[in-house]
């Protein structure tokens, strides 16, 4: 009797186990640029402003989104307020996918499969009151196996306030 042996390689196994389960297929990219000091905005009041609020998706989800960036920013020291005209600062976000890409493929009941990448994006800025030109800001990509933005904004979110205001022009990566 012949024994059957399979040889997989590593990286296809990993991006189709990371493909099934909904996980990230590759490490968050974050970057922050800013000319701050590590506690310059320390106890400084925040408003909190969506980009991407008039662009369909859900109140549920911008509110829910608002309230994981306010919780990150009352952990760097920062006091988010419900209104602009009480803020020292504003913080602008926005988030969305990239065009999504073939990654490679798998084998599923017979049928070969694509598998596919969607490039989930993060950028925020934070502005100081009445100016136009920001102070801070931060870009977080993040590549996954499905276009659901829900799953992917906490961990995102997460690693933008991670380490606050972070080294400028450095981009660092992270699983999550």
């Amino acid at each position: 009797m012949r024994k059957l042996a399979f040889r997989i390689s590593l990286p296809p196994l990993l991006a189709l186990l990371f493909f099934l389960t909904g996980c990230a297929t590759s490490p968050h990219l974050v970057t922050s640029r800013h000319n701050l000091a590590d506690n310059q905005l320390k106890g400084a009041t925040i408003y909190i402003e969506s980009a991407t609020a008039n662009t369909g998706f859900k109140d549920e989800q911008e509110a829910f989104y608002r309230s994981l960036i306010a919780a990150a920013l009352r952990r760097n020291g920062l006091v988010p307020v419900p209104r602009a005209n009480e803020a020292d600062y504003t913080l602008a976000y926005l988030y969305g996918l990239s065009r999504p890409s073939n990654s490679g493929y798998y084998v599923s009941s017979g049928m070969v499969m694509p598998l596919t990448d969607y490039p989930h994006h993060l950028d925020a800025r934070i502005y100081a009151k009445g100016e136009k030109q920001h102070i801070w800001e931060c870009n977080v990509t993040a590549v996954w196996g499905h276009p659901d933005l829900t799953k992917s904004m906490p961990g995102m979110i997460e690693e933008m306030f991670k380490i606050f205001p972070g080294q400028s022009g450095v981009r660092r990566e992270a699983w999550h």
